[in-house]
């Protein structure tokens, strides 16, 4: 995302400055202290920074060109991916391949009705599992804190119970990582005992044949510049959703 932004950027004559926004404390701190004082700043890209309702209205009510991406913030112009359908098609694809135990490994301990990125991938899940006729197995949904540590962990709860998913979903490619490894730990082989499905299409995905949604990251920062720069020319503000695609690979390839 930050390659395709400072591209767009660079070629149209603005220098770029990264800043680092993580938990719920730097979030507050950023929209009460640091933006406020940015007065040399022509403009800020915000990539899937998860701000409250409230810090929403603080950004609106300092009049500050904004532009979001990855996160949908109500109110400020943003590109995204339809996450909520992206959930969905993956899930059906899993479900229509003969998988009824389909595990979900995400970021959140509780993603129901949850409106972020990981909450409208989940509800995708959901929907399909509904579509098909199918309960949801609420023991199946996870948290993986999308880390390689976190899929792991959760791939080794699941892995160690006695009735095992025979798919696994995960919410990000580094999390279906850490269950690659695990699973093989565990002696379970991908994909003849276990499919697997991934979320991104990170580079190194392609040669871990790892199956994923792929969410066009680089376009995705250049529409977010693009957008700031036509908003800092007077055009209106406006939402950008780009496709994304099921790429199959290896880890749901049973021959």
């Amino acid at each position: 995302v930050v390659t395709g932004i400072e591209a767009v950027l660079s070629e149209a004559g603005y220098d770029m400055t990264l800043t680092v926004v993580g938990d719920a404390a730097q979030r507050g701190h950023f929209v009460n202290d640091v933006l406020p004082s940015l007065r040399r700043v022509d403009g800020t890209i915000f990539v899937d920074v998860p701000f409250s309702e409230r810090e929403i209205e603080s950004i609106i009510g300092l009049g500050s060109r904004v532009v979001a991406v990855g996160e949908h913030l109500p109110g400020i112009p943003g590109v995204t991916i339809d996450n909520e359908q992206a959930g969905y098609d993956a899930t059906s694809l899993l479900v229509n391949r003969g998988h009824r135990r389909i595990a979900l490994v995400g970021g959140l301990k509780d993603p129901e009705g949850d409106d972020t990125i990981p909450g409208r991938r989940t509800a995708g899940y959901r929907r399909a599992h509904a579509a098909a006729g199918l309960e949801v197995d609420e023991s199946l949904l996870m948290t993986g804190n999308f880390s390689v540590s976190g899929g792991a962990e959760a791939a080794a709860e699941l892995l160690g119970r006695e009735e095992r998913p025979d798919a696994i979903f995960t919410l990000s490619d580094e999390m279906a990582i850490g269950v690659i490894s695990t699973a093989r730990d565990f002696g379970v082989s991908i994909p003849g005992d276990l499919c697997l499905l991934g979320f991104d299409d990170h580079e190194f995905s392609d040669g871990l044949g790892l199956s994923t949604v792929r969410q066009p990251v680089v376009e995705a920062g250049e529409a977010a510049a693009q957008l700031l720069l036509d908003v800092l020319d007077g055009q209106p503000g406006r939402d950008v959703v780009l496709p994304h695609e099921v790429r199959l690979r290896a880890t749901t390839h049973r021959g």
